[in-house]
């Protein structure tokens, strides 16, 4: 039932998302041997590779081929498209079904060591495998891998390397020529093992077309004349059929085209499991566009009215309850920001802070620009995020079931079927079944003026990336920023441990630098015993700060010695401490947190930088 929900919500998201009147007119020109958006072509070589594609797209032969990997490809990036701001907008039983969906897609695939076996045996060519891997990443944003010890010697798993950024940015941008431009880098990939599997197919239908002409040299002598005759025709002909197919080829046969078109349709079903998302129909312009015009009334689909009208109102009525929700939501959490007002009232402040007022301040509203900004920041964070969270699950369920790791150095037991390894890897180690850890997480950002421009922005999407990531993996966590007040500190909660409001996230574009100081052992007071009153066995804290505490009375030493023994305090309690300095002063942040301290030399590695620390605390 999971299953067949995640299909009617992908159908939705088709609806609300895609843009089928301009996505049908880019495929039009396409099929008209115009290539929409641009090239990533940096170097010479690959200047003249991306000439070839726009000349060969001009040819009615090589256009079949190239019409159904533009169509392929599209399909493939909308649906992680639309599939995945579905799940960002409505979450609960949409983003569940969606989610199982594709996983059950994923699991139809083939990993690359046993494309790579197929490829070695002659049942795949070069061409299918390339193609798989990049509808894998595309679709699932990672490879099928067993074993990723050597992967990285592998020849297409280097080419991927080269576009995996640009499939990401085509797979979450809403803006066509980004989408298609990544779609063209994809093609510029797949060029070459194209012309070497058309050479290949060429060269092999000149070799039969020669062996049968031989055959008939036997025949009588009006007859062997005919026969001469015809076959200095067809030795002509093939001499220019072969040379067609190298690099300047124009004119491959249809045999050679449809072996072509076979060898994607292999790729397909390696890559993702199934071949219905390579259009049967190329004059149909995209999956989605054969159930429904831009109307959204059904045109060629086997699907009938009713079915697409049920789906559709389903969908409706869970997104109806999910807006009706809101409200209660709203209540629900206001009433829990009580509670946690009252609980952070009653910290047991250090003598520092004695006297010393807490102001909470949390804006509930949630704009339309909000989830604009928030969406523009997953195209980025995004695959980076779900990445992480399928590594990290694929850690856990090795934890949880026990698992043997291969192609060691050394190990307990020799494995013969790797004896044979050069470089010594025959070793293995088993791992037995461990209960699964459990965490909780508390982000404390802080706000104050010194952290204005690209420090913010790295804090927020620190804070972003960090949130999706634990969300992902139904890890609580709390996000906080802090400041001085005239009378304290102004303490913001953006996400709560509880995630009562599916709106949170919305929230963290609120992350902002206010024209103030930090005070900062007062505001991981409150962090801290929030955190510390967490049921987790792990609990840790996370304190991204780019400079040493300063506000009336308090800094120096005297701010050094309180944060410290409130760090020590709660390490006692459980909690693990760690602060990501960034800026000028991360001799005195070092200091301060000692081994807790984390050196960001790159702003820009901070996000990935901290969802590594907490991958690495769970599986240690």
């Amino acid at each position: 039932v999971t299953a067949l929900l995640g299909i009617a919500f992908h159908e939705c998201a088709h609806i609300i998302y895609l843009n089928f009147k301009k996505e049908n007119e880019i495929i039009k020109d396409i099929e008209n041997g115009k290539i929409y958006g641009d090239f990533d072509a940096e170097t010479p070589e690959k200047e003249a590779l991306a000439d070839e594609l726009r000349n060969a797209v001009q040819n009615p032969a090589y256009g079949k081929i190239m019409v159904r990997i533009y169509h392929t490809l599209s399909n493939i990036m909308s649906d992680v498209h639309d599939e995945g701001k579905m799940c960002r907008y409505f979450h609960g039983l949409v983003e569940k079904a969606i989610t199982f969906s594709t996983e059950s897609l994923r699991s139809g695939g083939q990993s690359v060591e046993t494309m790579m076996k197929s490829l070695e045996n002659g049942k795949l060519n070069k061409l299918s495998v390339m193609y798989s891997v990049i509808l894998q990443f595309a679709r699932f944003g990672s490879v099928i891998i067993e074993d990723d010890t050597d992967i990285h010697e592998n020849e297409f798993i280097n080419k991927l390397d080269n576009i995996s950024h640009s499939i990401q940015d085509g797979c979450n941008t809403d803006d066509l020529t980004v989408k298609y431009s990544a779609i063209n880098n994809c093609v510029l990939t797949l060029w070459p093992f194209i012309k070497e599997l058309v050479n290949e197919s060429e060269n092999q239908n000149s070799q039969n077309g020669n062996d049968e002409n031989s055959g008939n040299s036997s025949q009588n002598q009006s007859e062997e004349e005919n026969s001469n005759s015809s076959q200095s025709q067809s030795e002509g002909n093939n001499t220019n059929s072969s040379q067609g197919a190298g690099q300047d080829s124009a004119d491959p046969s249809e045999e050679t085209v449809n072996n072509v078109l076979q060898s994607l349709s292999e790729g397909v079903k390696q890559g993702i499991g199934e071949e219905s998302t390579s259009p049967r129909n190329i004059e149909h312009n995209t999956k989605a566009a054969q159930r429904y015009d831009e109307t959204g009334k059904n045109q060629s689909s086997p699907m009938s009215d009713d079915d697409a009208n049920n789906i559709i109102n389903n969908a409706v009525n869970q997104m109806t309850k999910q807006l009706a929700t809101q409200k209660a939501e709203n209540e629900v959490e206001n009433k829990a920001m009580s509670e946690e007002n009252a609980v952070i009232q009653t910290v047991n402040m250090t003598s520092s802070h004695k006297g010393k007022k807490t102001h909470i301040i949390r804006d509930l509203d949630v704009s339309e620009s909000d989830k604009k900004k928030y969406d523009k920041y997953m195209r980025e964070l995004g695959s980076v995020s779900k990445t992480l969270q399928r590594q990290m699950m694929n850690a856990l369920r090795d934890l949880k079931d026990g698992s043997v790791a291969k192609h060691k150095l050394y190990g307990r037991r020799i494995e013969a079927t790797d004896s044979y390894r050069l470089d010594g890897r025959c070793f293995s180690n088993k791992k037995l079944p461990q209960d699964l850890p459990d965490m909780a997480i508390s982000v404390l950002i802080d706000q104050s003026g010194s952290m204005m421009g690209p420090r913010i922005e790295a804090s927020r999407k620190a804070a972003i990336l960090l949130h999706d990531f634990a969300a992902g993996l139904n890890i609580p966590i709390s996000i906080a920023g802090h400041c001085t007040s005239f009378d304290g500190i102004s303490y913001f909660p953006y996400v709560g441990f509880e995630r009562i409001n599916r709106n949170d996230k919305y929230r963290l574009m609120h992350i902002d630098w206010k024209n103030a100081c930090n005070r900062d052992g007062m505001a991981v007071n409150i962090a801290a015993d929030l955190l510390q009153k967490r049921p987790e066995a792990i609990k840790l804290l996370i304190i991204i700060s780019d400079g040493q505490p300063n506000d009336s009375n308090y800094g120096g030493e005297q701010a050094k010695k309180d944060i410290q023994e409130i760090v020590r305090r709660y390490k006692k309690k459980g909690i693990e401490t760690f602060a990501a300095a960034i800026g000028d002063d991360k001799d005195r942040i070092k200091e301060i947190y000692r081994e807790g301290f984390l050196d960001i030399d790159d702003i820009s590695k901070l996000p990935k930088t901290l969802v590594k620390l907490v991958k690495k605390r769970i599986i240690a």
